[in-house]
């Protein structure tokens, strides 16, 4: 029982620990240090994991390979945020502890909400995500655009909420449960699907594009990822969307919803959509974080052709492009935070001239990440637009294959345009100081968007379902 929520437990205990150490003794070091430690420790009970869940938790959650997979890579990724963040909130004059305190809360919520095999348990692990993002976005209290960020996200994702508890409550009253796999398998069994139970997955479809920052649900994506501090931006752009596309994955996979024809014209709208939308909307902008932004909106975009595809292709495909966008999003987002100084963060293309030049290690981490995303070769992106169009093409969905191709070339320019700068070089430029454990954290990252770019072989026979 305890080894297959060990990962839950560890996490819980860890929030419960530095919640009572902050309370008596305030020390940043010691906080960020029993919040690496905790997560750490967590991470470790993965490789003893088994699908042995208590009587009690069979109906709420789901430990397959999957949930074992997604919490790994969710864990890693929190520890070099946790590395890549010291420093950054060490600059702020404000508290730094309760940081942690809401990153563990988070992260629990996303936890549950990848392992949730009932609606009922992910929402509650929705909320558990949610509500001390909202803090985090805002965690500059001082800075207007974080504020204004963190009340937007407030105010859009309250009535996200609002359209999925509506949503859930018809889908429950067609089908008479909250369980996944059974109200998949009354899904399957509809021949036509009744108008209200259209609306309710209308709703429910509605509310994760929202959290997935899906075109026309993305309009907070580019003011939240700017004002937030860029660490949380990190966490947000890759463990804030795992959560919403694993269950619907699940739900896509074990449900076939797709093959009915309101829902697959919805799915292929908000995929053509989005990748327009994020792509066109890119190129017009100057600040790095803003580009990013619009940039995940296109991506979640491309991961719709994952859901639509179905099939063993499709989860490959679709689990593989999350990995590595959630990888190379880290990545990005972590050079921006590495390279923040005096509480002020790089905000303008053009204040990463000469990053290779000033700190050979994030301008190659930078350059890494951002070609990653724009699928260049001899990087792990490359591959998964292989895999994505592979996908694509095996289930016939040629208009979104030729878009996929059509909308990566676009994106090519902004990102060139942001990795060109990085390239030059001056006489004298003011070398970049990085700490020893985020230049090693960093350097992981690095190998790994190498590694799944060259050799992605061995990574993909843990994605068979």
């Amino acid at each position: 029982m305890f080894v297959a929520l060990a990962p839950f437990y560890v996490i819980l205990v860890t929030l419960l620990v530095v919640m009572l150490v902050v309370s008596f003794y305030r020390n940043h070091f010691l906080t960020a240090l029993l919040t690496f430690a905790g997560t750490a420790l967590a991470f470790t009970t993965l490789l003893s994991h088994c699908n042995c869940l208590p009587w009690w938790a069979q109906d709420m959650l789901i430990t397959d390979s999957t949930t074992n997979i997604m919490l790994g890579i969710s864990l890693l990724i929190t520890l070099v945020i946790i590395i890549t963040g010291y420093n950054y909130f060490q600059q702020i004059a404000d508290k730094k502890e309760e940081y942690y305190l809401l990153l563990l809360s988070s992260l629990l919520g996303a936890m549950v909400m990848i392992a949730a095999r009932n609606f009922v348990t992910f929402f509650l692990g929705l909320e558990l995500l949610s509500i001390p993002l909202y803090a985090m976005v805002a965690y500059h209290r001082t800075k207007r655009e974080s504020v204004e960020a963190g009340i937007k996200y407030l105010l859009l994702a309250g009535a996200s909420t609002a359209a999925l508890v509506f949503g859930l409550a018809i889908m429950y009253g067609a089908s008479g449960t909250m369980d996944l796999y059974t109200f998949a398998i009354y899904l399957s069994q509809l021949h036509q699907m009744p108008s209200f139970v259209l609306v309710g997955i209308g709703l429910f479809l509605g509310s994760i594009a929202f959290k997935l920052a899906l075109a026309p649900f993305h309009v907070w994506t580019p003011d939240v990822y700017q004002g937030a501090p860029a660490p949380v931006t990190a966490y947000l752009a890759s463990i804030g969307k795992a959560g919403a596309f694993v269950f619907l994955l699940r739900l896509v996979q074990e449900s076939n919803i797709s093959s009915h024809t309101p829902i697959f014209y919805i799915l292929v709208l908000l995929s053509i959509a989005s990748m327009l939308v994020g792509n066109l909307l890119a190129l017009g902008q100057t600040q790095v974080k803003r580009i990013l932004a619009f940039s995940s909106i296109a991506h979640m975009g491309y991961l719709l052709i994952a859901l639509l595809a179905g099939g063993n292709n499709g989860y490959q495909a679709g689990m593989f492009y999350l990995v590595v966008y959630m990888i190379s999003s880290v990545g990005a987002f972590s050079s921006i935070a590495l390279l923040s100084q005096n509480q002020r963060e790089p905000a303008g293309v053009s204040e990463y001239s000469y990053l290779l030049q000033r700190s050979p290690l994030l301008g190659s981490v930078f350059v890494a990440s951002v070609f990653s995303l724009a699928g260049m070769p001899l990087t792990a992106g490359f591959i998964s637009k292989i895999y994505l169009a592979l996908a694509g093409a095996g289930a016939a969905l040629w208009t979104l294959v030729i878009l996929l191709v059509i909308n990566s070339g676009i994106g090519l320019y902004y990102y060139t345009r942001m990795v060109a700068v990085v390239f030059k070089t001056q006489e004298t430029t003011e070398k970049v100081r990085v700490p020893i454990l985020s230049g090693i954290a960093m350097a992981i990252v690095l190998l790994i968007i190498v590694w799944l770019g060259i050799a992605p072989g061995g990574f993909l026979y843990w994605l068979v379902p």
